[in-house]
Parts: C-alpha cells; structure tokens; sequence
C-alpha cells in the first residue's frame, strides 16, 4: 500500500513540474523570465510599428531641430541598436543581422524595422538556458560583459528612448500618436 501511495506521489510531482527535457531548462524561474521578456518585445515591436505608420511618408526627413537625428534615423538606429545588441549572442538560427538601408523611405524603414525585431525575437525564442546565464556578452570594443538581461533591458529601454522622441516627432507635426500599452503577460504560455 504505501509503495503504490510512493510511485502516484511521484508519477503526480513528475506531471505537475515542467520536464526539463521537453524545455531545455531546469530553471523555471529564468524560463518564466525569458518567456515574459519575449512577450513584451513582441508588444514593443507592435507598437513601435504602429508609431512608424502613424507618421506620413513626406515627414520621416522631419527633424525639430538641426542636432537631432530625423524621424526615420531615430528608428533605423534603434532598430540597428538592438540588432547589435543581439548579435552579441552569435546565434546563427536567427541568420545575418539585417543591414541599414541607404535611402530612409518610409517603405525602407518599416521593412529594416520589422527585420530587426524579427532578428531580436527569433534569437530571444531560441535561447537555452545556459545563453541566459551568460554574463560575457560583448556587442561592441566600448563596453564590457554583458549579462543576456542587460541585453534585454539595454534593447527595451533604448527603443522606449528613441520611440518617445519621434512620438515628440507625430505631436509636432499635429498627429496623434498610437496609444501606449503594456499588456501582462501572466496569462500568456
């Protein structure tokens, strides 16, 4: 009787836990982490396009002031930003980090933008847990190790910074930006 009582118990917590061989990760608290981070970056990505197709073409030359960079080199160094941040992984899976276009057209510019968060989410979505523990990340000669979360942050962070300005951008121009969200992602698998 207790032997039976001892192999359900087991066979029950077996169930109920995540099996590392089906995620790849012992970690379900970095799991959880990765996962959350992924499910804000692809909110981020909608949004961000969102405030680049709320601008007209004619404008994307649009600057304030001569010492800021244009609407569409606000968003292609963002966009270039988080691709080398990535890069830093060397993950292949997500194939060549995508290139700056020459011309700044607002055609050009939405598909190196959407090329960029694909390059970043395709890499987020692959990584294992021991790329998720690294903490010797280098993007750039400048700067030292990088934790894969300062990664993370580093992206987000930087594309809010660039994004808020060009929303600055749309105001001056009298248009109504996109209206700002942060979806939870508690719910989401």
């Amino acid at each position: 009787m207790k032997r039976r009582t001892v192999i359900r118990s087991l066979a029950a917590s077996a169930a109920a836990s995540p099996a590392v061989a089906s995620t790849g990760w012992s970690n379900s608290f970095a799991r959880q982490l990765r996962d959350d981070m992924l499910s804000h970056w692809r909110s981020t990505k909608e949004y961000s396009l969102e405030v680049l197709e709320a601008m007209p073409p004619e404008h994307f030359d649009f600057r304030p002031v001569e010492e800021q960079m244009t609407f569409a080199e606000q968003l292609t160094h963002f966009s270039s930003s988080n691709a080398g941040y990535f890069s830093g992984f060397g993950k292949d899976v997500a194939g060549p980090r995508p290139q700056r276009p020459e011309m700044l057209t607002k055609d050009a510019v939405r598909t190196f933008s959407q090329a960029t968060f694909a390059y970043v989410e395709t890499i987020l979505s692959n990584l294992t847990e021991a790329d998720f523990s690294r903490r010797d990340i280098l993007f750039s000669s400048r700067s030292g190790p990088h934790t894969a979360q300062d990664i993370f942050f580093r992206a987000y962070m930087h594309t809010a910074h660039h994004r808020g300005t060009i929303i600055a951008y749309l105001r001056l121009k009298g248009i109504a930006p996109p209206r700002w969200r942060f979806p939870p992602s508690g719910a989401k698998v």
